[in-house]
């Protein structure tokens, strides 16, 4: 069926059947019916229907796409670490999972120099299995000595412990958040961690000093002027970011 939209006076649109015909878009009606003579023009000017159908698109579960992106997830993942190996000859695993939390459990299943995809059907089957509540990342040490106070020891402990009781012993916040992490929930965003803010610097008094100083510097041994270029560059922050480094030294008696 050849057919297309009108809006007022003109096509806005048009199946490709009517444009294997010669009608296109924005044509005027004239023009279009004078170009196929069989073309059916369809109402447009209220965009009611359409509205509503992109209302229950965008209201669909994402659910039903999840698998799709873990599949490219996994290609992403596995591009990187090729490029790492291939750079710089360093090998390492990788976890692809629906949120930041589950992909950093799951990425150390199969080692060494693999990969794993953890599919939403199997969230609760891994999470279950963590022999205890710390190993579960974002709940520290303080908080699983309170939670084994509490008689919570494992991830199935916290699940079933009653919400209004976690509450009022570790406040509203850190039991709801705790409790999401205990299903596998996760919303924070990756963000990198930019440059380190402190490098600890071990060498010997002299060679320390030079360092800060940058004195003599050209009448040290080569090993030497590798090994302090390395720490200056490590110490150097980025030009422009405000910060300074501040640089203790110690002389051994």
């Amino acid at each position: 069926m050849l057919s297309g939209v009108q809006q007022k006076n003109i096509v806005v649109t048009c199946n490709y059947e009517a444009r294997k015909c010669g009608v296109k878009k924005l044509m005027s009606v004239k023009d279009a019916k004078e170009t196929c003579p069989q073309l059916i023009l369809v109402n447009g000017e209220d965009l009611t229907p359409y509205r509503e159908m992109s209302y229950k698109v965008t209201a669909l579960n994402l659910q039903d796409t999840t698998h799709v992106r873990l599949v490219i997830g996994s290609q992403v993942a596995e591009e990187l670490r090729e490029a790492v190996h291939t750079r710089l000859g360093l090998t390492g695993c990788a976890g692809v999972a629906s949120n930041k939390l589950l992909a950093k459990l799951v990425s150390g299943t199969f080692k060494p120099n693999q990969q794993t995809v953890l599919l939403p059907e199997s969230c609760q089957e891994l999470i279950r299995g963590l022999s205890h509540i710390q190993k579960v990342p974002g709940i520290g040490y303080k908080t699983a000595k309170r939670l084994e106070t509490l008689g919570v020891r494992n991830v199935c402990d916290l699940q079933a412990f009653p919400s209004a009781v976690l509450e009022k012993e570790l406040g509203v916040s850190i039991a709801q958040r705790i409790q999401k992490l205990s299903y596998g929930e996760d919303d924070s965003p990756v963000t990198p961690s930019g440059p380190p803010q402190m490098v600890d610097v071990d060498l010997p008094f002299h060679l320390t000093l030079l360092s800060v100083c940058f004195s003599n510097l050209k009448d040290l041994p080569t090993s030497k002027k590798g090994s302090i270029g390395f720490y200056l560059k490590q110490m150097s922050p980025p030009s422009g970011s405000g910060k300074r480094v501040r640089t203790e030294c110690f002389k051994e008696v």
